[in-house]
């Protein structure tokens, strides 16, 4: 519960000014809609528990020096699940934002977060869209949710609406798959030539039609289909 306090003895001095339209104008700063928060805009547009919209905010360290690969996976995930929420042009209030390290550096460190990213859900308190329990939550990050669509299900889950993700296609899969599939005709054609011209060559089936022919015609085969009795 130290997070929570930590937060709720900083609300005191900020519970003024929070404002979703404020959270709107940062989001069509970024090209996918996720706001880049300052501390400042944080505490004065996220935290507060009287606000009337939800905020889902990845606490990351996107800079290069952190070399943090998992940060950069979850944040092209968030951006997906933005830019399909703002494709749905939702009546609901959800904002999505990034505060990372570089910005909230002293709020992480009297926070106690020493594992990032994570998610964290800012549910709205008043309005026609409040959660009985306004407080902020953790969404785990797991192998489930931390794709586009895993992510988008769970938030959907989380807030009672279907949040769909915006995934752009993946053309070099789709490169990969078939060049995949190319090779492997290929490589099979080859095979069945060097088969083919080994094992069903013309003297092979010379020799399978006149075995074939001495059975159909020797005694054997007469013996088998009429059953005489024993002498």
């Amino acid at each position: 519960m130290r997070v929570w306090a930590v937060l709720t003895t900083a609300l005191a001095a900020v519970c003024a000014g929070q404002s979703f339209s404020s959270l709107q104008q940062l989001g069509k700063a970024d090209r996918d809609g996720v706001a880049q928060l300052e501390l400042e805009q944080f505490m004065a547009h996220v935290v507060p528990e009287t606000k009337d919209y939800a905020v889902v905010v990845q606490l990351t360290a996107l800079s290069p020096q952190y070399k943090c690969d998992t940060c950069h996976a979850i944040d092209k995930s968030l951006r997906a699940v933005s830019r399909g929420w703002r494709r749905q042009r939702a009546s609901r209030r959800i904002a999505f934002a990034t505060l990372d390290v570089d910005n909230g550096e002293e709020l992480f460190r009297k926070m106690g977060i020493d594992k990032i990213p994570r998610l964290m859900i800012f549910p709205a308190g008043r309005g026609d869209e409040a959660m009985a329990d306004a407080s902020p939550r953790e969404m785990k990050l797991g192998a489930k949710n931390s794709h586009p669509a895993g992510m988008a299900s769970r938030l959907s889950e989380l807030f009672g609406t279907e949040i769909q993700a915006d995934e752009p296609i993946d053309y070099m899969r789709y490169i990969i798959g078939v060049v995949g599939v190319l090779a492997a005709a290929f490589v099979a054609r080859m095979a069945w030539r060097r088969v083919s011209s080994s094992v069903v060559g013309r003297n092979v089936w010379a020799v399978v039609s006149i075995t074939f022919v001495l059975v159909m015609t020797s005694g054997l085969m007469w013996n088998r289909i009429n059953a005489p009795p024993f002498m």
